[in-house]
């Protein structure tokens, strides 16, 4: 199976709805991935905590399952919403006189800026440097009168972690994951996937929705809702199991089939709506009482409700929270449209969550 060139890794996508593990190749052209799995929580009533500790079992099932087939060089974890979180905050200096920039000179000015965000346990770094206003992506060595730096940091729960480093330590003992936020991993395959976009809302459904507000690098406003895919679920079918539904409600949006249980789901589908729309709706109104926010929506959830949801939010009149007052227009990033980013074995499922880690860490690696 790993014939392929480029350092095998191991990547964990952890949110409160459930666990995706992968084995991908990554260092040499297109990453690769070889090996995909996922596994959803059932959707009993849970506690925060008993939550966490089923999503850890889920973790230690799949690696039990594969630990002995794959010997990974690194292992990278993804953990979502509502278990991290993401920041970017911008600084800037103006010299008397024009400087010559050197990376002290931006790793000084990116410090001063790091020091105001308390979210950054796991991750922390320059997201984009201004030479006197303009965006410039090799700044060293450039003259200049202003300096601005963007930088992020990001935060996971430290709990969820220390359990998540314990589960794979037991099974791939002497390497330390690395940790990285959703929104990081997201907002960097966003501006590689669509560079030309300056001004635009992030909306990811996992566990727990998550949403950013993105103005040229910066994050302006931040949002959660715990509306996410359990609690959609749930709304469908209370006593369904996770992929059966899934599977229906994909069956079901793309017409493929016209059984009783199909007519059933869209029935449900229906009727759960009103529902999203409030959950959605106090979510945009919160944030449009700072600034009304962008019409471009990227917009990402499990590869199965992708299509009805992405519908639901551009046929969903939540035009009184956007700028120009018009829906929303959505751009859907799923592992198809991720196809230039990350390749997959034959047979392995074309699993977005893992498409979209993949290429981050791809990138974080080159």
């Amino acid at each position: 199976m790993f014939r392929r060139e480029g350092k095998v890794v191991c990547i964990v996508s952890v949110a409160s709805d459930g666990v995706s593990l992968a084995f991908a190749h990554v260092g040499k052209g297109k990453p690769h991935i070889a090996f995909a799995k996922r596994a959803l929580l059932s959707l009993e009533e849970r506690t925060d905590e008993q939550t966490r500790i089923a999503v850890v079992q889920l973790l230690e099932t799949l690696l039990k399952e594969v630990a002995s087939r794959f010997v990974p060089e690194s292992i990278h974890v993804v953990v979502h919403a509502p278990w991290s979180r993401f920041r970017t905050v911008s600084g800037s200096v103006v010299f008397e006189n024009e400087r010559f920039i050197t990376k002290a000179l931006i790793d000084e000015t990116a410090r001063h800026v790091l020091e105001s965000i308390e979210e950054k346990n796991v991750e922390a770094g320059v997201v984009r440097v201004f030479l006197n206003g303009y965006p410039t992506a090799r700044p060293v060595g450039k003259r200049a009168h202003e300096l601005e730096t963007v930088v992020f940091g990001g935060t996971v729960e430290q709990g969820v972690q220390a359990s998540i480093e314990h589960t794979i330590g037991t099974y791939f003992p002497g390497r330390k994951p690395v940790f990285r936020t959703g929104a990081r991993v997201l907002l960097a395959v966003v501006n590689e996937y669509i560079p030309n976009v300056h001004r635009f809302v992030i909306l990811s459904i996992r566990g727990a929705t998550e949403c950013m507000v993105v103005r040229h690098e910066l994050e302006t406003q931040y949002g959660t809702v715990a509306e996410g895919l359990a609690t959609i679920l749930k709304r469908i079918a209370p006593q369904g199991l996770p992929e059966e539904t899934l599977s229906l409600v994909k069956m079901a949006e793309s017409d493929s089939c016209s059984t009783d249980a199909c007519t059933a789901i869209k029935e449900a589908v229906a009727r759960a709506e009103p529902e999203l729309v409030r959950s959605f709706g106090d979510m945009f109104a919160a944030l449009a009482n700072v600034r009304r926010v962008p019409n471009d929506m990227i917009f990402f959830a499990p590869t199965e409700l992708t299509p009805w949801l992405s519908h639901f939010f551009t046929r969903i009149d939540f035009s009184q929270f956007t700028a120009t007052t018009q829906p929303f227009s959505v751009s859907v990033i799923g592992a198809q449209d991720l196809e230039k980013l990350v390749s997959f074995e034959a047979g392995v499922p074309s699993d977005a969550t893992l498409a979209i880690a993949t290429a981050a860490v791809h990138m974080f690696e080159a």
